[in-house]
């Protein structure tokens, strides 16, 4: 019998084309994850990368950005 563990493991939604942006979910749908290469992230491709996950059955209500804040140079 195999465990429901697997559905822990995100499968990549979407990358875009010049791998700035990624969308990421579980099998079940029920979490999901939007990835930008350099912080902050453009509020045109998050609204982009979170369509991609709607399209794919994730409930996209409860995304939100989360503040990213880049190193301080040394």
């Amino acid at each position: 019998r195999v465990g429901e563990d697997h559905l822990l493991h995100p499968a990549v939604v979407h990358v875009d084309d010049d791998y700035q942006g990624a969308a990421l979910a579980t099998p079940d749908r029920k979490l999901a994850w939007v990835f930008g290469r350099e912080p902050p992230m453009e509020p045109a491709r998050f609204d982009a990368l979170v369509a991609k996950l709607a399209a794919r059955g994730v409930d996209s209500s409860a995304l939100q950005p989360v503040p990213q804040v880049a190193p301080a140079a040394d």
